[in-house]
């Protein structure tokens, strides 16, 4: 089964038999790690497990739902936003995804592409993972912690949770029925709740969805965001990036308006595709990879026979998909979206918020 027909199956969208019997031996799969979910949260807000801290503020960076809510962009946003404030910071992640433990996976490779002096340790124990950072980068005073809305081992200063305002809650069930990752009650943990992608839905739509998070968050501070897409950055043959800023859309774009192939692997390519298509491009096929794919050669020459089939003669994919493919070799000229978080409502406070956390201040 590939990533398409499992979200096709999970939405709803496709309704034959077999999809029927599929959703409901989903669901039942979803019993038991949604209660397993819900006992591992018990047991951390009780304090019968441990967790451990670390010795400087701790910034979460997470979501309540499976693929993409925008965690890349939002942690470049802070780590730019810190280093235009003054504050040392440095990225914690799980490192999901990459193909060997030496190996950095595509988010942080993706991230060093913008910010190469930013100190950025992978390791499945972050707790370990932090120490190291500390003892080696001792300047650092703020931790962005990547993806850390789970990772309830780390004490953290606060938590931010990300939601995409066009799939919020994950079609209403626990992975793997739906994609939550736990119940959206959860979000009574979070601090600071980001909508993101605002600018896709409808005013009357996003009212909607805050009064139902405020049911789940009534502390939480509630800010809107939006994905915007800075610049067109173009892979040359040996492997070098190009970047064009989009402060012209219509002139970088041109090219990719009416002839270009969409491509990706990140955990909600339709987010992707809305993007493309706000900016006038219209692809004329696409191809969605599941999360993570670690792109070989093999699948490159078939995705460009697909795309040329197509009537394709460029190849757009995102940032998080680039950075793993400038040593293959692209017979169609390969460019991505550089995606950035652009906020609509309530950065003055999130800004105020976190000053406080890096004062260390956080509870005035």
């Amino acid at each position: 089964m590939t990533a398409e027909d499992f979200r096709a199956i999970v939405s709803g969208q496709r309704r034959t038999p077999s999809a029927l019997v599929a959703r409901a031996l989903l669901r039942a799969v979803s019993i038991p790690y949604g209660a397993a979910v819900r006992a591992r949260n018990f047991l951390y807000d009780h304090h019968l497990f441990r967790r451990h801290t670390l010795a400087r503020a701790v910034i979460s960076v997470g979501n309540i739902t499976l693929g993409g809510t925008g965690k890349s962009p939002m942690i470049a946003y802070l780590a730019d936003g810190l280093q235009r404030r003054g504050r040392r910071a440095a990225i914690l992640s799980r490192g999901y995804g990459a193909e060997r433990p030496d190996r950095v996976n595509d988010e942080a490779a993706e991230l060093y592409e913008r910010f190469p002096a930013v100190p950025h340790y992978q390791a499945i124990d972050r707790v370990g993972a932090g120490r190291r950072l500390l003892e080696e980068h001792p300047e650092t005073e703020i931790l962005l912690l990547d993806d850390g809305f789970q990772y309830r081992r780390l004490e953290r200063t606060v938590d931010l949770v990300l939601i995409d305002a066009t799939e919020p809650f994950g079609g209403g069930a626990i992975f793997p029925r739906g994609f939550l990752r736990e119940p959206p009650t959860s979000l009574g943990r979070a601090e600071i709740v980001i909508l993101t992608r605002t600018d896709l839905i409808l005013p009357e739509e996003i009212e909607t969805l805050r009064r139902k998070i405020r049911q789940y968050a009534p502390g939480a501070l509630l800010c809107e965001a939006a994905h915007v897409p800075a610049a067109l950055v173009e892979i040359a043959p040996d492997g070098r990036f190009a970047r064009r800023a989009l402060e012209e859309p219509g002139t970088a774009l041109a090219p990719y308006r009416h002839d270009c192939f969409l491509f990706c692997g990140i955990g909600n390519p339709a987010g992707f595709s809305r993007t493309a298509r706000r900016l006038g491009i219209e692809p004329v096929g696409t191809r969605f990879f599941p999360d993570h794919f670690p792109y070989t050669q093999e699948d490159i020459n078939h995705l460009t026979e697909k795309a040329a089939a197509a009537g394709a003669r460029r190849l757009l994919t995102t940032m998080k998909d680039l950075v793993k493919l400038r040593r293959l070799s692209f017979p169609l000229p390969c460019a991505a979206l550089e995606i950035n978080i652009r906020f609509r409502r309530g950065e003055r406070e999130l800004w105020e918020r976190l000053s406080l956390i890096a004062s260390g201040n956080p509870s005035n």
